[in-house]
């Protein structure tokens, strides 16, 4: 029922192609990312977070003339070698197996594919595609091929940079980036905190140690005037499904990850400010245990920080795939 789009073009769109007047006033560049390759070598991924990112852009001149489109694969090294092969090579994060097949397969290799689906931002001149548990991938900004791995001139000093990110503006009307990347031990999580300047300098690194946070899922982060807003999601690591079912590929790594409605949810304030950072760090428990993907928005209203934020309150399911659950068109 679902199927990859192989074709990759660049184009300006035709006449034939518009109902009705791109109007006049509609400028710039809309960008989008996600899952666009569901099956290689004639097997299927069964769940679409492991596909391969393509990437897709629409820009409008402002002038009412038609818009140009462009979209393509992102070539991540892992892409090229799995094409090249014509076979699955990694494990996906989100789905069952092992690719290679057979008692050959090393169950100690936990390597999960990179695969920049998630996320994509323009800033400072640079079209990133963007993974949590990869480094950015830079498209060219004419017709988004691959340029390559980048840590942007040595500015992201970590193996990782976060899918989700916050561009906000401060008060004398420039605008930041707010990236971050999220490293779990056993017990800790590490953050990392970047804000870069409209000319792509970092202006700002904080770092971090969450106590007993390694499994957080810090999936995304929330930016006030003052604050970095984490919210740390009531989950742990099940260690005898990992170490029985994921190390022989009978579960994925997300799989391994329970909800746990006897842990309360935290949410982590961050002072962005240097100087105010350690005397305003502040850790606030929830009422209760939730679970949280994506936050919607925050702000500051005099001394409170309001966080929204889609959260539920019965965990997750991460178990579920295309084979799985009834997905009707």
């Amino acid at each position: 029922p679902y199927r990859s789009n192989y074709e990759e073009c660049a184009f300006t769109v035709t006449d034939e192609m518009v109902e009705g007047r791109i109007p006049m006033e509609l400028k710039g560049t809309l960008l989008r990312n996600g899952p666009g390759l569901f099956e290689i070598g004639g097997k299927k991924i069964p769940q679409p977070f492991d596909g391969d990112g393509k990437v897709a852009m629409f820009s409008f001149g402002g002038d009412g003339a038609n818009p140009f489109f462009s979209t393509r694969f992102v070539r991540t090294e892992a892409f090229v070698e799995e094409q090249k092969a014509n076979r699955m090579l990694y494990r996906g994060a989100f789905s069952v197996g092992n690719p290679a097949g057979g008692w050959l397969y090393n169950p100690f290799d936990l390597r999960v594919k990179q695969i920049a689906n998630t996320g994509v931002v323009r800033w400072a001149g640079k079209v990133l595609a963007l993974y949590e548990r990869d480094l950015p991938y830079e498209l060219r900004d004419a017709d988004l091929k691959t340029s390559g791995r980048t840590d942007l001139g040595g500015a992201i000093d970590s193996p990782y940079f976060s899918a989700h990110n916050r561009i906000v503006t401060e008060r004398d009307g420039s605008r930041r980036l707010v990236a971050f990347s999220s490293s779990e031990s056993m017990l800790d999580n590490q953050i990392t905190v970047w804000e870069f300047d409209e000319a792509g300098r970092q202006v700002e690194q904080v770092e971090l140690r969450l106590p007993g946070a390694a499994f957080g899922f810090f999936h995304d982060v929330a930016v006030t005037e003052n604050y970095y807003i984490f919210l740390e999601n009531s989950v742990r690591l099940d260690l005898k499904k990992f170490g029985t079912k994921y190390m022989f590929g009978k579960a994925c790594i997300a799989e391994c990850l329970e909800h746990r409605e006897d842990i309360r949810s935290k949410v982590h304030l961050i002072p962005r400010r240097g100087e105010q950072r350690a005397q305003r760090r502040r850790t606030l428990e929830c009422p209760s245990s939730m679970f949280s993907f994506h936050h919607v928005n925050a702000y500051e209203d005099g001394d409170m920080v309001v966080l929204d934020t889609c959260g539920m309150r019965d965990g997750f399911d991460f178990s579920a795939n295309m084979e799985t659950t009834d997905v009707r068109y």
